[in-house]
């Protein structure tokens, strides 16, 4: 459980930092705000801390929470992780002024995943833009690499046919 809770608090920690630098953008401070609150809302929350014992209080916490919403907030906090795993944590805190929705983060975590450390220079050159043009360019790469292994694939059986066909020669 410790090598999961890893990424998860290193994301927590750059939106802490973002926010702190003024990197977040209010839309998507907001939107992290708001799946918190719809995680554990705070009503939920104190009845479990005046009813549980400390000793089960984190568990029942989390027995509390929407699980629905608790997924959101931890695909949020994944694309995140992953952002800053292929794009590296400082190239991560100054690209999330360009996202303001989980869409937006959704759309630049493909992007690091294709452009790994050169993210950040695709995002200070294009902004807002790379964002835009984030889901073709995976399907469009997607793409490419089917054809090309389509074509592995033929190249491989014309071996084997030419191979089968004339037999070896001893």
């Amino acid at each position: 459980s410790g090598g999961t809770a890893t990424p998860a608090r290193a994301a927590i920690s750059t939106v802490k930092l973002a926010k702190r630098t003024g990197r977040l953008t209010s839309r998507f401070a907001d939107h992290i705000t708001d799946r918190i609150k719809r995680v554990l809302p705070a009503d939920r929350a104190a009845e479990i801390y005046k009813s549980a014992p400390l000793t089960e209080l984190p568990r029942a916490l989390m027995k509390g929470a929407d699980q629905a919403e608790l997924g959101k907030l931890t695909s949020v906090f994944q694309d995140l992780g992953s952002i800053s795993s292929t794009a590296g944590n400082t190239a991560a805190l100054r690209m999330l002024k360009h996202v303001d929705t989980p869409t937006d983060l959704e759309k630049l975590a493909t992007v690091a995943r294709i452009g790994g450390k050169r993210t950040l220079a695709w995002t200070d050159r294009f902004g807002a833009d790379l964002l835009k043009l984030a889901k073709p360019a995976a399907k469009l790469t997607a793409r490419v690499v089917a054809e090309i292994a389509v074509l592995i694939a033929s190249a491989l059986l014309a071996i084997l046919s030419a191979v089968l066909g004339f037999g070896l020669k001893r």
